[in-house]
């Protein structure tokens, strides 16, 4: 296929001015430039990279109402949306071996699982230390809870008159005092 040439990319363009592409000669080579870097043609489609671009712009010509702030990303986005292939997202499983290759994670060691798919803990020391430290530790919890003993509290018992009386000496207070407040407004 041949080439998009940048005197047809600059006549695509054009196309553009009419929905407030910048006039200025560098925004509209900037543009034709980028057309010549995204379009090199579609086989699925059947199109060469001219018929590509035209119908890039086209499109953008005809379906936005003005160029938009930050146009450019805008069209490659109506670019990759009209001819870029979905980017596959491949799953953990799929990419395990990879991460495992470039260090990121460890393979399995002797003290995993059978059939677990990596180590966890970064490799067999790694593991082995961990596996140490949760042993110590699972030790002095159960060394905590054997030594500690509570003793139970001991409630404070009181009368049921003398819980009355001194509710009602601390209502008898409040109103004493709201009495008071309204003596000194000059309220009765």
């Amino acid at each position: 296929m041949a080439e998009l040439t940048l005197p047809v990319a600059q006549n695509l363009v054009g196309f553009l001015l009419t929905i407030g592409h910048p006039y200025q000669q560098a925004a509209v080579n900037a543009t034709a430039l980028n057309l010549m870097k995204w379009c090199k043609g579609n086989i699925v489609l059947r199109l060469d990279p001219e018929q590509q671009a035209q119908a890039l712009v086209e499109e953008a010509a005809e379906t936005w109402e003005k160029w938009p702030e930050g146009g450019t990303r805008a069209l490659l986005e109506l670019f990759r949306a009209k001819y870029a292939p979905p980017k596959r997202e491949h799953t953990f499983e799929e990419r395990l071996p990879e991460m495992i290759a470039r260090g990121l994670l460890a393979a399995p060691c002797q003290h995993c699982e059978p059939g677990a798919p990596f180590c966890p803990y970064g490799g067999p020391r790694s593991h082995e230390k961990a596996a140490r430290e949760e042993r110590e530790a699972a030790e002095r919890r159960a060394k905590v809870i054997v030594d500690v003993t509570v003793a139970p509290k001991p409630k404070p018992s009181i009368d049921l008159e003398q819980l009355r009386a001194r509710s009602q000496a601390v209502y008898e207070d409040g109103e004493r005092r709201k009495q008071e407040q309204l003596e000194r407004v000059g309220c009765d």
